[in-house]
């Protein structure tokens, strides 16, 4: 008897020109594991039809969905298309042929509503032999966060909603878009900086203190139901909330003993007492695309710090740590998010290099 093997289970994407509408998938999307939970309720109000027994008969499904999430390591060459799922859609990349690196510019601004991409995702499980092929259309993240540890590559996990999955036609990918290229984004290849305003971004790195970190960025968007006669039971449209869209910073960094003017530590405490905002970039190196440009990720956002002051966590390796927490804020003219991504692709959803 075949059983379906993890080891055989695939997932794509393909971007959807119209939210909600069904394409067929045109990458694979590369993770560890991909999780699926049924979001469908059921109605078990009970008729008085003389059965002896707590369910009648009488159930009916009252709405359908999925939520689903995903864990694997940061690839640059497919983290702009999860940005375009949470950030902000319908972004074009920079740059032409002969080119063969582009960038992608996601911002989030204070006033501006996101309108996200959504994208139809494909889900194979095989036994080696016999396959079974579902598809659910309308998906969206909730958040994705990165995680830094100095003894691995940063980490990406990602949590979103799509619509019911239902029966699919698997499409058959081939070359990169099969396998697209690999590059894990490493740990130890990022820098972060905290700095006054945004124009001031990037300029004081924290060099040698940060030892690892955590950061989430929130979509603000959920699924919205509506009585628009779906015959799938499912939802209609994407709302955004602003009280749903926020970013967390947590970084661990090595206590620095040096006066307040001068010393990381000093300063960023003076700052948490006086509740002010921080402009903190986040950097991330890859390797070389091709004619002397890296890969790379940069991460730029508003701060403030959680909490009215900082104080040791404990220590590591015999140092002291402090851990700096902050959450998002603004100054009411910049965006408050922003996120660069140079790679090697000139679409979203595509293993194809740009060229």
């Amino acid at each position: 008897m075949g059983v379906a093997n993890v080891g055989r289970t695939t997932y794509q994407w393909g971007l959807e020109s119209t939210n909600g509408t069904a394409v067929a998938a045109t990458e694979r999307i590369l993770l560890n594991e991909m999780t699926w939970s049924p979001i469908d309720t059921v109605d078990r109000t009970t008729l008085m039809r003389e059965i002896m027994l707590r369910e009648t008969g009488d159930e009916i499904v009252t709405q359908r969905g999925m939520d689903f999430s995903g864990t694997g390591p940061l690839l640059l060459d497919q983290f702009h298309t999860w940005l375009s799922m949470s950030v902000e859609g319908g972004v074009s990349a920079a740059g032409t042929t002969p080119d063969v690196h582009r960038t992608w510019t996601h911002d989030r601004v204070v006033s501006g509503v996101p309108n996200l991409d959504s994208y139809t995702l494909e889900t194979r499980f095989r036994d080696g032999t016999n396959g079974i092929s579902k598809e659910t259309s309308y998906a969206m993240l909730r958040s994705w966060t990165l995680d830094w540890a100095l003894d691995g590559p940063v980490s990406l996990s990602v949590d979103g909603f799509a619509r019911r999955r239902v029966a699919s036609i698997y499409t058959a990918l081939s070359g990169a878009n099969l396998i697209p290229g690999v590059e894990k984004a490493l740990s130890g290849r990022t820098t972060v900086a905290i700095d006054d305003t945004f124009g001031g971004l990037g300029g004081t790195v924290l060099a040698g203190k940060v030892i690892g970190g955590s950061l989430t960025f929130f979509s603000g968007a959920s699924p919205q139901r509506a009585m628009d006669n779906r015959t799938d039971d499912d939802f209609s449209l994407e709302v955004y909330s602003a009280e749903e869209m926020s970013c967390e910073l947590s970084l661990r960094i090595l206590c620095d003993p040096q006066t307040a003017a001068n010393g990381d530590y000093g300063t960023e405490l003076a700052k948490a007492e006086a509740v002010a905002i921080r402009a903190v970039q986040i950097f991330i190196e890859g390797s070389d695309i091709g004619g002397g440009t890296n890969r790379s990720l940069t991460l730029n956002m508003l701060m403030k710090h959680q909490a009215g002051t900082l104080a040791a966590l404990g220590k590591e390796n015999g140092q002291e740590i402090i851990e700096v927490d902050m959450v998002a804020t603004t100054d009411g003219s910049s965006a408050w998010f922003s996120a660069t991504t140079v790679n090697g692709r000139a679409l979203v959803a595509t293993g194809t290099p740009a060229s």
